[in-house]
């Protein structure tokens, strides 16, 4: 498989890229969450939490967002999804509140929920209850639910605090009263980025290519990524093409990433894995040769040159003879 070897080691570049997420997609301590395809965004204040998990579907129509703030004792889901119908929040909220207690029924060790309080607000479907006791351990837990719809998409918000205190309520509705939609949202390269590789990681190349070609057409007109996420960003939709097979789109891509950092090592090798690929061998080796010149300015966090040896792009040619001299040079 083309770049397979490369590919590998950008998959936990591609998580570091999701990890930014709350530097890049943060601002006042507020977040803004969306699904693919989209003009809206949903925000809410975040401020004191810290990121679990940021997960989107193979398909994008499926987003969970954990986070907690662990001195508060405080728990977070934002789940946005698919619409299994076109219903309004209290409907989304009922058809939760079935399955729960369903599932309540079903499995005898979970707690039954106590002083239920089902309400809206505007638009905002809520329901909350309290979990006092948990395998005969007092865990007073309290649970907060908050329901939306926009379009044909669910939205949910579930805080959860072990411990709860009726001062306690003064966390949760400051979170709830953060929840708002912000239609005709002006994505920028960072949103487009963390949607690629979310893609990316799936393995679903062609729309992670979608996401990172609308990164760069803004990052062309402005820089605004950090260089480190830049350069992930031309690494990894040159991999992407790639990894569908359009070696003559990877290299305009690298190519292009070497004319604008021509310092960054990994550009050099993606490059010479697209003229491998290619047939090229003569300039397979000249741009493997500028990957090995710069290797030392691989930044902190990256993984250092793959071995060419065991790259699949290069196997054809482990018995070419200028090719294993080039490699006895680079072992120097």
């Amino acid at each position: 498989m083309l770049f397979k070897k490369v590919f590998l080691i950008n998959l936990s570049i591609c998580l570091l890229v999701l990890f930014f997420f709350l530097n890049g997609n943060e601002s006042n301590g507020k977040v803004r969450l969306f699904l693919p395809e989209k003009t809206w965004v949903m925000e809410v204040n975040i401020e004191g939490f810290k990121l679990e998990e940021n997960l989107l579907s193979f398909d994008g129509e499926f987003r969970r967002f954990f986070i907690s703030n662990e001195n508060k004792n405080l728990f977070m889901s934002v789940f946005l999804e698919k619409a299994k119908g076109l219903w309004d929040s209290k409907d989304y909220r009922e058809y939760y509140w079935n399955e729960y207690k369903r599932n309540t029924a079903k499995n005898k060790e979970l707690p039954e929920p106590e002083e239920i309080r089902i309400w809206e607000e505007g638009e905002k479907a809520m329901l909350e209850y309290i979990n006092k006791e948990f395998e005969g351990i007092k865990i007073n837990q309290k649970h907060l639910h908050l329901f939306m719809t926009k379009e044909d998409i669910w939205i949910h918000i579930h805080l959860s605090k072990v411990d709860y205190k009726p001062e306690d309520e003064k966390l949760f509705r400051e979170i709830l009263d953060s929840v708002r939609i912000i239609d005709n949202y002006p994505f920028n390269s960072f949103d487009y980025l963390t949607v690629g590789s979310s893609f990316y990681l799936w393995g679903n190349f062609e729309k992670a290519i979608e996401y990172y070609e609308k990164a760069l057409e803004l990052e062309k007109k402005q820089l605004k990524l950090p260089k480190t996420l830049w350069f992930v960003l031309i690494d990894n939709l040159g991999m992407s093409y790639g990894m569908i097979g359009n070696h003559k789109k990877a290299k305009e891509i690298f190519e292009y990433g070497i004319s604008t950092a021509p310092g960054y090592p990994m550009f050099y090798y993606n490059l010479a894995c697209a003229y491998a690929e290619m047939g090229d061998i003569e300039n397979a080796i000249i741009n493997l040769k500028m990957a090995y010149k710069y290797k030392d300015n691989i930044p902190a966090g990256f993984s250092e040159l793959p071995n060419p040896r065991k790259d699949p792009s290069f196997k054809p040619y482990l018995k070419n003879k200028e090719f294993l001299k080039a490699l006895k040079e680079l072992d120097r």
